[in-house]
């Protein structure tokens, strides 16, 4: 049994691959940020059914922290209402033993920064990088304009826009 399906196990610790999060079993860290790290998991369904999705943890430095858990929930809530086809799609919201996740679509690709960090002091215009950077913000005003059940917009931005 993986650290994170005991429930006698305690997320004072980082959590790693192979480690199962609801029906989200953790490959390989994607990304880290100052609030997450992102992995490539894998959805497990029943009769073999199985998917490769994008899970959204809170480091676990900051999951005793109420202020961070509130912020996390609320991304989670935000996000999952915006539907725009530049904008990944938040699947689920869960939590493990005190692990808060997202579970989101996966986009298969090299992330933009990492085709910046290969293309540096080369000339990298071209359809993709052009088509990237006229649709992003189509999807961040998306994210701007989003509004309540009452028609109202609900002020959402965000605020970790990066390559």
């Amino acid at each position: 049994m993986s650290p994170a399906s005991d429930p006698q196990h305690s997320f004072n610790r980082v959590i790693g691959p192979g480690d199962v999060l609801g029906r989200y079993e953790l490959l390989l860290p994607v990304a880290a940020g100052g609030m997450a790290m992102v992995w490539a998991a894998r959805l497990k369904g029943s009769r073999g059914f199985h998917k490769i999705v994008a899970v959204k943890t809170m480091l676990p430095k900051l999951s005793e922290d109420a202020q961070f858990e509130k912020m996390f929930l609320a991304e989670a809530t935000g996000a999952s209402r915006i539907h725009h086809p530049n904008v990944v799609e938040v699947l689920d919201l869960g939590e493990q033993n005190g692990v808060l996740f997202i579970a989101m679509e996966w986009v298969d690709g090299v992330p933009l920064n990492q085709l910046m960090k290969a293309a540096k002091g080369r000339d990298i215009r071209g359809p993709v990088p052009i088509h990237t950077i006229r649709n992003a913000p189509e999807g961040l005003q998306s994210a701007h304009e989003l509004k309540d059940d009452d028609g109202r917009t609900v002020g959402l931005v965000h605020r970790d826009v990066s390559p």
